[in-house]
């Protein structure tokens, strides 16, 4: 079918066809790696706001959870909580009035200072409440238990910290709220009672809902599983009446991102949401509070430019496919229309008349074609004349071939392709012997090539004759031509020589082969000695490189060692935070009593000194702490100089006490008296110390036991090393991962929560102080890391 078309057809047809296939291919990898930039794009950034949003709610409840513990170590609520307790049936009571008055002073100053709570309530053992700070609602609040709806806040405020369940209250001050309960101990350490904040989720919501980033569709919120249903813990942007209201069962396919989300997992990508519309969604789970909190926007929004894209694409290639069928129409036009023309040309010249010419005035190919096919014609015409002459000249030249055949003194046979004698001259017949008669029609088979016979031309004599084969033709038979020639004389000559020739081309093939051997060898030392170049040059090539990766290495470590002391800062910012948080606020107490005093005229000179000395003290230890944070993040140079290891483990509690003690662990200190000092720097010796306590922070959070922390440092037995060794009873490390911990990047904590290169920067500082360090572990029962740091001797 296509033979049969036009070439016109044809061209358009391919050049179309070739735009078409170009197009769809151009179009379809841009279009779907466009979409898949798009879409991935998309998704990534609501996986990162959904990352930050749990991140800053888990900051946000570890702080809260900070603030009671800070709380729960105020002298007032020790010191008067017994007053309380005692005239809790007497609140007019100057002793109950007097307890009152000085924990508003302390507590009222906390509320609003932080601004996040509603009220402050101190619990008595048997559930009444004894204190609050929501004055407008005192006589309603005090004495009925606390609010939350379970009522187990106060139960489990007994034994730890405990965060409530959301819940709505329109009494005193209408909204979302929750309790934070812990128990509160006496000067003597004897429980006495709970102490709960009702925290304010205003503030949570206004972070949750806001949707900075999330288009005209986009939202995030929360939920929490009860029993089979996953209940939304915050008003969403569709409904705002959704908080502690909808609820969605776990198995329905819409909202199956906060199902996976309360499923402990964490995620991105397609689903349906509660209105039943397609989204994106990106979802995490905050272990701290059990929560799943999701991030989502519209598909239909948020792959708009996907759409968009489609819309354009599928616009330009139309135009161009319809423009490029244009132009190859009007191409093919140009082409066909002058071929078009030489064709008929073509065909009546065929038919005869040599007079005829393309007439195309183009200085294309076909231009250049049709003046060929009009120089080729006038060929032919002269053409057409020189074979009438040289059928002519043919014909006279035959006769004079066959005088010159006959004449010859070679002898000249022609025989036929059965090797039958058609023709034989006279000089053949003579060296044959034989007259022409006999010769004719004589079988004598197809000899070949150049070859030699000998004939018996009279008794007793031999005549040699060499045979040379042509292959001609003979009229209109295909015939060979056998010339013969006597060589009779030539060979008697030839054999007188054989024996001097044999031996002359002896020698001449063994200089050649001696030749050939010399030649070889000095094409192998050249090949040699451009490989050793080549080799040379590989070396230098890779010892430069060699050199660079070194530097490469050596400046990266550094980065990574600061990075991991910047990290190490961050993580240990909140301790630091409430370790300077006590002293000023035993700092703001002792002025607001001395302001009280002097309003009322009270001095006590010699209790006012000691107060000030108390005071200046704790400033001293503010400033202390502040002075080695700040020596501890600068960036140094790796000096090494003989330092003391207790001064270093010192040093890293001014930055990690407060921290390990919010974290309810028992520090066991045990160090041997007079210890050497080793050489080495002292702020590396600090980031080990830090890494290896935050690794036990982390193995002892959440357990239900007081976590232990045992730092012992002594004398080996050959009196040459000292050694670190540092144990915590925490969930220890598997088996399989002991002989992974030291490799960078290598954590088994959750995404977010580590880097899992605090480990291997404590084994290069360990290395680089020549020392050694080992992990033992048990799943459970503990870990413990064992450090060896050599003393330098005297001679050294």
């Amino acid at each position: 079918m296509f033979k049969n078309l036009k070439i016109r057809t044809k061209l358009v047809a391919i050049f179309v066809f070739l735009v078409v296939i170009s197009l769809l291919i151009v179009c379809y990898i841009g279009f779907n790696t466009a979409e898949k930039i798009l879409k991935n794009s998309r998704i990534v950034t609501l996986e990162e706001i959904a990352h930050l949003k749990r991140n800053k709610i888990e900051s946000f409840f570890f702080e809260r959870k900070c603030d009671i513990k800070v709380v729960q170590d105020y002298y007032n609520i020790k010191f008067n909580f017994s007053t309380l307790a005692r005239f809790r049936h007497d609140r007019a009571n100057p002793g109950y009035l007097e307890a009152k008055q000085m924990l508003d002073g302390q507590i009222k100053t906390f509320i609003d200072a932080y601004g996040y709570y509603n009220d402050f309530k101190l619990v008595s053992p048997d559930g009444t409440v004894l204190y609050t700070t929501n004055e407008l609602n005192d006589a309603a609040l005090l004495d009925p238990p606390l609010s939350d709806p379970e009522h187990i806040a106060f139960i489990e405020g007994k034994t730890g910290v405990y965060f409530s369940d959301i819940f709505y209250t329109r009494f005193g001050s209408p909204n979302y709220k929750m309790l934070i309960t812990a128990p509160i101990n006496d000067l003597k350490g004897a429980f006495v009672g709970v102490v709960a904040l009702e925290l304010n989720m205003r503030h949570i919501y206004d972070f949750i809902q806001d949707r900075t980033g999330l288009g005209k569709t986009g939202e995030t919120f929360i939920a929490k599983q009860i029993g089979d249903k996953a209940l939304f813990l915050s008003p969403l942007r569709h409904e705002e009446n959704a908080a502690l209201n909808r609820n969605v069962i776990f198995g329905d396919k819409t909202s199956l991102p906060m199902q996976e989300a309360l499923r402990h997992e964490n995620g991105k990508g397609l689903s349906i949401d509660y209105r039943g519309e397609n989204v994106i969604a990106a979802w995490q789970y905050i272990p701290m509070l059990d929560w799943g909190l999701v991030t989502k926007i519209d598909t239909a929004e948020a792959f708009a430019l996907v759409f968009e894209l489609k819309k354009k694409v599928f616009f330009i290639a139309l135009s161009i496919l319809m423009i490029s069928f244009v132009i190859s129409f009007l191409f093919a036009k140009s082409i066909t229309k002058p071929l078009e023309a030489l064709s008929n040309v073509a065909q009546k010249i065929s038919q005869g008349n040599l007079k005829l010419r393309a007439d195309i005035d183009s200085n294309d190919e076909i231009g250049i074609l049709a003046d060929s096919f009009n120089k080729m014609t006038d060929s032919i015409i002269a053409a057409k004349g020189e074979l009438e002459e040289a059928i002519e000249s043919l014909e006279s030249s035959d006769k004079k071939l066959r005088a010159i055949l006959i004449n010859n003194i070679d002898g000249i046979l022609v025989i036929d392709r059965k090797g039958i004698i058609c023709f034989a001259n006279p000089a053949a017949q003579n060296l044959i012997a034989k007259k022409e008669a006999e010769l004719i029609d004589m079988m004598i088979g197809m000899p070949i090539g150049r070859s030699e016979i000998n004939i018996d031309f009279r008794a007793g004599f031999l005549r040699t004759l060499e045979m040379h084969v042509i292959k001609t033709e003979w009229g209109e038979i295909d015939a060979n031509l056998i010339l013969l020639h006597d060589i009779t004389d030539r060979k008697r000559v030839e054999e007188g020589k054989v024996n001097t020739a044999n031996m002359e081309r002896k020698k001449a093939s063994e200089l050649e082969v001696a030749f050939n051997k010399l030649e070889k060898a000095q094409i192998a030392s050249l090949n040699i000695m451009e490989d050793l170049e080549t080799e040379r040059t590989r070396l230098e090539s890779e010892i430069i490189d060699r050199k660079r990766l070194e530097r490469e290495k050596e400046a990266m470590h550094m980065t990574i060692v600061q990075s991991s002391k910047l990290a190490s800062l961050g993580e240990v910012a909140t301790g630091i935070a409430h370790e300077i948080n006590q002293p000023l606020t035993y700092i703001n107490a002792f002025m607001q009593n001395l302001q009280r005093n002097l309003k009322s005229y009270i001095t006590d000179e010699e209790k006012l000194k000691e107060k000030i000395k108390i005071a200046n003290l704790q400033a001293n230890r503010i400033n202390k702490i502040i002075l080695h944070l700040r020596t501890f993040g600068r960036r140094d140079d790796i000096e090494f100089s003989l330092i003391n290891i207790e001064n270093a483990l010192n040093n890293t509690l001014l930055l990690m006490g407060e921290r390990i003690r919010l974290g309810n662990i028992d520090l066991k200190i045990n160090i041997e008296p007079s210890l050497p000092k080793v050489f080495g720097n002292a702020n590396r010796i600090e980031e080990v110390f830090i890494n290896l306590f935050q690794n036990s922070i982390y193995a002892l959070a959440n357990k239900n036991s007081i976590g232990e922390l045992f730092v012992d440092i002594l004398l080996d037995n050959n009196k040459d090393s000292v050694i670190i060794k540092i144990t915590d009873n925490g969930k220890g490390i598997a088996k399989e991962n002991l002989n992974k911990i030291f490799d960078p990047f290598f954590t088994t904590k959750e995404v977010g929560e580590g880097t899992g290169v605090g480990l291997s920067i404590v084994y290069g500082i360990i290395q680089e102080h020549k020392g050694s360090i080992i992990c033992k572990s048990t799943v459970n029962k503990g870990t413990s890391f064992i450090i060896k740091l050599p003393i330098k001797k005297d001679n050294e």
